[in-house]
């Protein structure tokens, strides 16, 4: 840097000998500054270093830095991707819940008719056992009636002292 700005101060030097030259000509303002530019120009140089020391400084830390956003941004889009996956899978998820909620209310419907239909049934079976049990019984009363009238008419139609007859009079009520 110090090359430099010598270099910018020995070209500052040439113009102002041209222009001082040129100055001295009849009729031409005359150029004569307090202090040279080509000492400025010289003396910036001292209060610039630090200014490149800074900006040398600035670089290398930016130098590092892009060196580490490298895989930080490799990373974020990782990360993006993920969110990504999860969003959808959240999506994936709310709609299998609405899909369960909806089966399940259907259950619901299916069991509540199922237990009507099933306290329907067992009423029309506990009728149906009790006129099975009515009808058995009505069953019954036609042979009883039928023996006891086949027993009685058979008890008058045998005389008491008959020699087939051994033992006491048969009784079949």
């Amino acid at each position: 840097m110090q090359a430099n700005i010598g270099n910018i101060a020995d070209v500052m030097a040439t113009i102002e000998g041209v222009v001082g030259s040129v100055g001295r000509l009849p009729g031409v303002p005359d150029y004569a500054p307090r202090e040279p530019m080509a000492s400025a120009v010289r003396r910036l140089g001292p209060d610039l270093d630090p200014v490149v020391a800074s900006l040398t400084s600035i670089q290398q830390s930016l130098s590092g830095l892009r060196a580490d956003s490298g895989p930080l941004a490799a990373s974020l889009r990782q990360l993006d991707a993920d969110l990504g996956a999860l969003q959808r899978d959240v999506g994936e998820g709310q709609a299998l819940l609405a899909e369960y909620r909806t089966t399940a209310q259907r259950a619901r419907a299916v069991t509540t008719q199922t237990r009507h239909d099933l306290s329907t049934d067992l009423t029309e079976t506990r009728l149906l056992v009790v006129l099975v049990g009515l009808f058995f019984i009505a069953g019954q009363i036609v042979p009883l009636a039928l023996s006891n009238l086949f027993f009685e008419r058979a008890k008058n139609a045998v005389p008491s002292s008959s020699p087939a007859v051994d033992g006491p009079p048969f009784d079949p009520v």
